[in-house]
């Protein structure tokens, strides 16, 4: 005898349950006796049906097959209602043949069928007739589904192996036989299955299970994890973050978890934590010193044992003899705090590589990377973060899914940031990073909000812009003068910092741009720079011409790691290039000190009077008297500029203090004495934008504005924390048009377009594709992207950094927040779930919309993946479940629209002929096979034909004795390209199932 478990593997001689009723029937046709069988399921029979279907149907063939008697039991709520819904549901897995041999068997009275009411049906009862003579009588955990039959873990055995024994179950199914019901609201079974399902071209679901139906389709069982949130305190959105942080995890070995500023991301690792311990798996964190004790108080709340798991502080993984073998194999989670600070430097910096030894040290634990800005100004720091944990079997399944080529793709992009680049970043940030914002977080989960924060709302912060310009003089002076002054500059000490002499012209544009934006910053903080400037040209002269040097003054104005680099060159250069060097480096001395003079006219007449951008902030902060505030500035010069200033003035005077990277100050103390009370307005750099918290802020001032929206999130996140979501002001000062010549640098200057994207940054370019302001930003749209510049500031000082970065990112899965409600709302269990068959028609259910407005979701099937159009909304119920004819057409016309959408940016290629004759040339040109590669079949996009032709052209220069090899790589190179032809794309391409949402 054979164990029937559906070869668990868990002993040798194992079996499926549905070998069982191939040996029946294969002895009944063998033998020529007649097979009669008798089951008693629950309400999953035509699942079952559907897998023994071609073997009874030979059975019939040959004239053998008896009659089957089915009871179907309800495992819910016993009611006919139920059991008719669920009838529909269990039969629409059939196809149109199945059904058309049910219906026969059902004519011929070969098959019949009752529904068990009165209560919970939980038996499971096969018994074989051969000859009227029964043979056999299997009971156990099986149901008869696909997964009973031959997938999960069951355990059926043969009973009654004695006549009397067999003749108790046969009275016992016959008892159940006379109390089931073979009619349902006056339809007979088989009524319901041609009527509902074949005569219709979609089938419908209640709304429960429907949405079971997308779970299971959207592969969300992440969103049913086992573990006791509710003893973090975790709110919704941090549950949610937890469910999808922890599916990424799993999937690819590594999750980012981006939430907003003050939003809990401690909690929700805390949390992570906390579950890979319950597996028996120990964490270790990285994290900030100054973050350490809020980070065991976190943990120590959420019942995290910190004995258990190990925290070391970023410090440690600076040192160049880090004691890697203590880290070794020891944790199955690595979470790293702020983890933007590891992103690749040149050369890689020591707590990169460290953190990348111990990821492999620790193969197979997952990392948890949690950073509020996971992009700063270039996609590349996102692929840096991917590459931490793209690993071992996680890098081959990113190979295997195509991530690998897409990330690929959007490093060839980096240089020209278009629409396409777009597209691949956010495609990555939807597959990796997890992050909720404060705007979203308020819309979504208000209630949540308020019972954490003891019934306040969140509030939008107000966004106030704050125009500055400065007096005839002063424009006269400097503003009209700058521009032609940072032309004229050499730089020449930026032209050695590597250790040879390079005239890179993008470095320069570099730091002239950063020269005028200390002087948008404060005039103060552009005197300083010019002071410095001549300081550092001054030390290069005395060198040049053989005086004594003071070392320590070379190190204080190029710093420790680049003085002795500059030296070298120095020493290297020949006679003629050392005259040049040092023509250009009086003339950039020259110019500082002319420049100069202009602030000594200033400061004859008192500078004070002209500067009417600190006038406007000190009138700001009197109208905001007693509030406390955050003044920020990029700047030390201009931190340290307000300060002086500032704390001159009678009522301010014991109120302020400052922080900055030099300060050297206790950065926790000064926190707590604001926070308690001891000062009320800080001016700081971005020194004070992270890891801090600063909840008694009312006031967030931007005294010079980054383009960077993140950063402004995070300087303003200071203020707001989830447990004081209190109304913040922010204000924002930005130069007048009159005195921003930003724009006319860039022209006068000729700055190319991807210098401008450098200073800007990413945001800058994202925002003008998606905003459709400009299609591709590049040389030829250079007019286009100078102008949006100053449109682009005007943005950043006028709405919420929260507002303006939304549309930029997809942060966050709205239908996991709409499928954790319909869980809680229908309690669908995760065995529901699983126990959703593959229906053979599109599903569909019907909902009240929550917008009043009248609209379609559809879950479609597109290259193996599913896809979705359309909003997924909750809804609420109603009655109807009848579609029109034009809700049909319209069903057709929207997956049609879908369809020819891909259609498109595949067919394009018909007007790329030329570019295909030149690949099929240059193949024939290197004897390699362009038919076994499908190259006319085959559909590219721009760049993967650029790249394609790149490659075949590289293989022409090659050496002979290196063309094999390389061209080994071309081939597999185009292989490797899973692009579709449209024909394969109509294969693919399938719709699942939709909701009508009605108004």
């Amino acid at each position: 005898m054979k164990l029937v478990d559906n070869l668990a593997g868990v002993i040798e001689g194992e079996e499926a349950v549905i070998d069982v009723f191939k040996r029946h029937i294969s002895d009944a046709i063998k033998n020529k006796k007649k097979l009669d069988i008798d089951i008693a399921v629950g309400f999953f029979f035509f699942e079952g049906f559907r897998e023994v279907s071609p073997f009874l149907k030979e059975l019939y063939k040959n004239g053998k097959l008896g009659k089957i008697k089915v009871i179907m039991g309800m495992e819910t709520t016993p009611s006919t209602k139920d059991a008719l819904l669920s009838l529909q549901r269990d039969v629409s897995v059939l196809d149109d043949e199945d059904i058309k041999f049910l219906k026969e068997l059902y004519e011929n009275k070969k098959i019949e069928f009752r529904v068990y009411l009165d209560r919970r049906f939980h038996v499971k009862l096969y018994m074989f007739y051969k000859n009227d003579t029964i043979v056999e009588v299997w009971v156990g955990s099986a149901n008869f589904t696909r997964g009973g039959l031959k997938e999960n873990i069951e355990l059926i055995a043969p009973t009654g192996t004695d006549e009397y024994s067999r003749m108790i179950y046969k009275e016992f199914f016959e008892e159940l036989w006379k109390n089931s019901s073979d009619r349902l609201e006056d339809l007979k079974v088989i009524d319901v299955i041609v009527k509902e399902v074949g005569e219709k071209p979609f089938i419908y679901l209640d709304p429960k299970t429907f949405f079971a139906f997308l779970l299971n389709k959207l592969n969300k069982y992440y969103l049913f994890e086992n573990i006791e949130l509710e003893e973090a305190q975790a709110l919704e959105f941090q549950k949610i973050s937890f469910f999808a942080s922890l599916d990424i995890l799993n999937n690819y070995g590594g999750c980012i978890l981006s939430n907003s500023v003050g939003t809990g991301k401690t909690v929700i690792a805390a949390t992570i934590v906390k579950y890979f311990n319950s597996i028996g798996k120990k964490a270790l964190m990285i994290i900030k010193p100054a973050s350490t004790d809020f980070w065991k108080s976190i943990l120590k709340e959420c019942g995290v044992s910190l004995s258990y798991n190990e925290i070391i502080s970023i410090g440690k993984l600076h040192q160049a003899n880090f004691d890697l073998e203590s880290y070794s194999n020891k944790f199955g989670l690595i979470v790293v705090d702020e983890s933007h600070n590891y992103r690749v430097s040149k050369p890689k910096s020591n707590r990169r590589k460290n953190l990348e030894n111990i990821c492999i040290k620790n193969e197979d634990a997952k990392v948890l990377l949690i950073t509020a800005t996971p992009i700063n100004l270039s996609p590349k720091d996102l692929i840096d973060l991917i590459s931490i944990f793209s690993r071992g079997k996680y890098k081959t399944k990113m190979d295997e899914e195509g991530i690998t080529k897409k990330i690929r793709e959007l490093i060839r992009k980096l240089d020209n940031i278009d629409k396409e680049a777009v597209e691949l970043l956010k495609e990555l940030q939807q597959k990796f990073v997890i992050r909720f914002d404060w705007h979203s977080i308020s819309e979504l989960f208000a209630e949540d909000i308020k019972k954490i924060s003891g019934g306040l709302i969140f509030e939008e912060p107000a966004v106030n812009e704050n125009e500055y310009t400065y007096p005839t003089l002063v424009k006269t002076l400097i503003f009209d003068k700058v521009v032609d002054f940072l032309k004229k500059l050499n730089y020449e000490y930026a032209k050695m910092w590597e250790g040879s002499y390079v005239e890179d012209k993008n470095l320069i544009f570099w730091y002239k741009w950063i020269l005028y934006k200390r002087l948008e910053s404060s005039l103060y903080a552009f005197k300083v720079s010019l002071e410095t400037m001549i300081k550092r040209n001054e030390l290069l002269l005395n060198f040049m011409s053989g005086k004594s040097y003071d070392k320590k003054e070379l190190i204080k104005y190029f710093g420790e790691d680049r003085y002795e680099p500059i030296l070298n060159c120095l020493n290297k250069m020949n006679s003629d290039q050392r005259k040049k060097v040092v023509k250009n480096i009086e003339s950039d001395i020259d110019l500082c000190n002319n420049m100069l003079k202009k602030f000594d006219e200033l400061e004859e007449k008192g500078i004070e009077n002209f500067d009417t951008k600190l006038k406007n902030l000190i009138e700001l902060i009197r109208r905001n008297k007693g509030k406390p505030m955050l003044i920020f500035s990029s700047y030390i010069a201009t931190v340290n500029y307000l300060y002086k200033k500032l704390s001159k003035l009678k009522e301010i005077k014991e109120k302020i203090n400052f922080i900055h990277g030099l300060a050297k100050k206790d950065k926790e103390k000064f926190v707590n004495d604001f926070e308690n009370g001891k000062f009320d307005i800080i001016i700081a750099t971005d020194v004070l934008s992270e890891a801090v918290n600063l909840p008694r802020a009312k006031i967030v001032i931007n005294y010079d504005l980054p383009y960077n929206p993140v950063r402004l999130i995070q300087r303003d996140g200071r203020a707001i924390r989830i447990t004081n979501p209190k109304k913040v002001e922010i204000f924002n000062f930005i130069p007048k048009a009159e005195i921003d010549k930003e724009l006319e640098i860039y022209k006068k200057l000729n700055m190319r377009v991807n210098n401008i994207l450098t200073f800007i940054g990413l945001d800058f370019a994202m925002w003008a594709i998606e905003e459709n302001k400009i299609k591709q930003v590049n040389e030829e749209h250079r007019k286009k992207v100078i102008e949006l510049v100053r449109e682009y500031k005007e943005k950043l000082s006028q709405e919420s950094p929260e507002k303006l970065i939304k549309h930029l990112i997809p942060t966050w899965s709205k239908e996991d927040v709409v499928l954790r409600k319909a869980i809680e709302k229908f309690l669908i269990t995760e065995d529901l779930v699983k126990s959703i068959g593959v229906y053979k028609k599109p599903v569909y259910t019907i909902l009240k919309s929550e917008n009043g407005k009248e609209f379609f979701y559809l879950c479609f099937q597109r290259d193996k993946k599913v896809e979705q159009l359309g909003e997924l909304q909750l809804g609420s119920l109603i009655k109807a479940k009848q579609l029109s004819e034009d809700d049909i057409k319209r069903i057709y016309s929207l997956v049609e629209e879908s369809f020819l959408e891909k259609k498109k940016e595949l067919l394009y290629a018909e007007i790329e002929e030329s570019k295909i004759r030149k690949i099929i040339q240059l193949c024939k040109k290197l004897k390699i096979d362009y038919e076994k590669l499908r190259i006319r079949e085959k559909i590219y996009t721009e760049s993967e034909y650029k790249s394609i032709l790149n490659k075949l052209e590289e293989l022409e220069k090659v050496a002979p004795w290196e063309e094999e090899e390389k061209k080994r790589e071309v081939i597999s190179f185009i292989e490797s390209m899973s692009i579709q032809s449209v024909e394969e794309l109509e294969k693919g391409y399938r719709l699942l199932g939709f909701i009508k949402y009605v108004a």
